[in-house]
């Protein structure tokens, strides 16, 4: 009986088994596939159900990385959406404070054209004041130099013209074109100086006789206007003719020393007497000083 008692217990662990796997098998729990493998440790499924355990490990495993993952993924798109928006808010600032600037930049302008055109009316008006003032005293003046004019007595009889005569002759010699003696004639000396004018400057006088026009023009001249013209044995020196001076012979080299001239008392005494006389005038009509003086 014993055996058949081992056997009937063995055929009930079996029935025990099968009827066990079938309950878990497709429920792929960890759990009830280790609850399993501690019963039943060698069984026909302990293989099998361990196999299962490790997939549902790496399955677990799996899921809870793509859970990671998809949170991680979550967390960057909401870091991007924050971003971009943080973006645009601060280019809307920007875009706020620029057109601020401008505006009070352009409300500033406005201001100072306002302020700039208050300046210029007061300055046009001060303006048209001070130019009616000058007008009127235009006005008075020429008044009271038609008054003047009107009061002066007319003369009747010859006007000497002497004077006017004798200051053309005075400023034609100023400007180098030599007019003679100052003595207020109108001759043919004058003639000639106004025609060493023309020739000179290129341009007639305002009329060829005596006149204030004529008087005038020649008055305006600020420089010399006639050439300077010197005799042969003169040169100019700033303006004037100087007697030229004759260059001694430089002494040739190793020629024997000359004698120094014998003076002469007389000859001496001249050209002293000579320069005392000219010294202040014309020096050069004395000559060169006699050798032994």
């Amino acid at each position: 009986t014993a055996p058949k008692a081992e056997a009937s217990r063995g055929n009930y662990d079996k029935e025990m088994e099968i009827a066990f796997w079938n309950a878990i098998k497709d429920s792929k729990s960890p759990d009830l596939l280790q609850t399993y493998v501690d019963r039943f440790p060698h069984g026909t499924f302990a293989g099998l159900a361990r196999a299962l355990m490790n997939q549902a490990e790496k399955e677990k495993a799996a899921n809870q990385d793509v859970a990671r993952r998809d949170d991680e993924l979550k967390r960057a798109e909401e870091a991007k959406l924050a971003a971009e928006q943080q973006k645009r808010d601060a280019e809307r600032k920007t875009a706020e404070a620029k057109l601020t600037a401008e505006l009070r930049k352009a409300q500033e302008d406005a201001k100072k054209a306002r302020e700039a055109l208050l300046v210029a009316e007061k300055e046009r008006e001060i303006a048209v004041k001070s130019a009616d003032a000058a007008r009127k005293v235009q006005q008075d003046a020429q008044k009271s130099a038609q008054t003047i004019v009107a009061s002066i007595p007319v003369e009747s009889g010859p006007v000497d013209d002497t004077a006017l005569v004798r200051g053309i002759q005075r400023e034609l010699s100023r400007v180098g074109c030599n007019a003679g003696k100052e003595d207020g004639k109108w001759g043919a000396a004058i003639a000639g100086a106004i025609e060493k004018y023309h020739r000179a400057k290129r341009s007639a006088l305002p009329s060829g006789a005596p006149s204030n026009e004529m008087l005038a023009a020649l008055a305006a001249e600020k420089s010399r206007v006639c050439p300077l013209q010197c005799d042969a044995d003169e040169r100019e020196v700033g303006g004037r003719c100087v007697a030229k001076v004759a260059q001694r012979p430089k002494p040739q080299e190793n020629a024997p020393a000359r004698a120094a001239p014998a003076r002469n008392p007389e000859v001496c005494a001249t050209w002293q007497r000579c320069m005392s006389i000219e010294i202040v005038h014309n020096q050069h009509k004395c000559g060169y000083r006699p050798g032994g003086c």
